[in-house]
């Protein structure tokens, strides 16, 4: 039976009604389930950050913060190096000297006078490193043992320390040698400046000098080199002394290192004599003579030779006498055949590669990060103090190379 039309109009009304209210009950559910979805995954996006971020803290992705709190100044300041940023495997590695971060270790730098040391340590369970890259003759700290045990470990030119200081290594063999091989002439970059030098001075002084040595200390409890030289010296063999030892040549005061290494260049050889015969204690002098194209005379202890390439030097332990080494440096100074082998390594690929992987030393930073990382892993068992013995056995008496009788 159909409805009335009124009826009909109402029925209408009343299902349009009824949709609205369906409707706007849908709408504010769906409203209401977005706004806690969002909630929800803000919540979610939070926990999810902080999880994600405490699981790459244990991922070997993430990079950590490393600290080395500098304790005290190098010579007044702090060395150019403390300003930089090293990346470490899985560490950044930054020096410090803001106490109230969680630094890692304490990092010393050995005093500028004897008696100048650190109090004992109030922090025993943070390991202190003691810095310097001279010998041990100098040091004003460790070679003391009421200064020595106050450290755990040492970072030096000697191999017996736990962090172990070169003053060349692997980058500088690849871009002053390896790279530069094919660019290498014996005649024009070795023999021209050292034969136009040696016709200068015999016809200014009638005499060629066998080479050159720049020394301002001449007594030294570590090394008697100044008498090896003096020696040569006295049997009427010329050698150019620059420095303030056994000086001979003037050379204006001031003058900047690349003078220096231009004049080394011009000289056969050069006197490289350290003043401490330490294993492992080599500095730069024998590293610019390869560089300038000099052949390096070196005084070193034997061990260290390993760290020179084959067949660029001349050691002094395989002489008997001063004698004896300025009569072969004489003649190869009138050979320059023999003098020439002097130089073969320059572009023989093997030997420079065999002197890169010598000379393969970590940074100070992540030498100290490896070092730590040992300790905290067990590798050692405590942290011990410096012994001086230990230091002194890879030292050399002074006159080891020349006993002056």
């Amino acid at each position: 039976m159909a409805l009335p039309t009124n009826n009909r109009f109402l029925l209408f009304v009343l299902v349009c009604l009824f949709s609205l209210t369906i409707y706007i009950f849908n709408q504010s559910r769906v409203s209401n389930n977005y706004n806690n979805s969002n909630t929800n995954n803000n919540n979610n996006n939070n926990y999810c950050i902080e999880n994600k971020n405490t699981h790459l803290s244990d991922n070997n992705n993430v990079k950590k913060n490393f600290y080395i709190r500098l304790a005290n100044t190098l010579w007044g300041s702090d060395p150019g190096f403390s300003k930089l940023q090293t990346q470490c495997g899985n560490y950044i590695v930054s020096y410090t000297r803001d106490k109230s971060l969680d630094y890692h270790v304490d990092l010393f730098f050995d005093p500028d006078t004897i008696n100048n040391w650190p109090e004992n340590t109030s922090t025993p369970h943070i390991p202190r490193i003691i810095f310097t890259a001279e010998h041990f003759y100098t040091y004003k700290c460790i070679r003391f043992e009421e200064c020595a045990n106050r450290f755990n470990w040492t970072a030096i030119s000697n191999i017996a320390g736990d962090v172990y200081i070169s003053y060349y290594g692997d980058n500088n063999i690849r871009v002053n040698f390896y790279n530069k091989m094919s660019e290498f002439n014996f005649d024009k970059d070795i023999l021209q400046p050292k034969l136009e030098f040696a016709k200068e001075r015999e016809q200014s002084e009638g005499v060629v000098p066998l080479g050159s040595w720049f020394t301002t200390s001449c007594t030294k409890p570590g090394s008697n080199r100044a008498e090896y030289i003096s020696e040569m010296m006295n049997n009427n063999f010329s050698i150019d002394s620059y420095g303030k030892c056994l000086n001979n040549r003037q050379i204006d005061a001031g003058k900047s290192k690349q003078f220096k290494l231009d004049l080394i260049k011009k000289y056969k050889f050069y006197f490289a004599f350290e003043n401490s015969f330490t294993r492992g204690y080599i500095t730069e002098k024998p590293f610019e003579c390869l560089e300038t194209g000099t052949v390096p005379v070196v005084m070193t202890h034997p061990f260290n030779r390993k760290y020179l390439p084959r067949g660029s030097y001349i050691f002094v332990g395989d002489f008997d006498s001063p004698i004896h080494l300025a009569q072969y440096l004489t003649y190869l100074s009138k050979n320059d055949t023999a003098y020439q082998e002097y130089f073969k390594w320059r572009t023989d690929k093997v030997v420079i590669e065999d002197w890169m992987k010598e000379m393969q030393f970590s940074s100070l930073p992540c030498s100290i990060v490896s070092l730590y990382e040992r300790w905290k892993g067990g590798s050692l068992n405590q942290l011990q103090t410096v012994s001086v013995p230990q230091l002194q056995e890879n030292i050399l008496p002074r006159d080891f190379f020349f006993k002056n009788k």
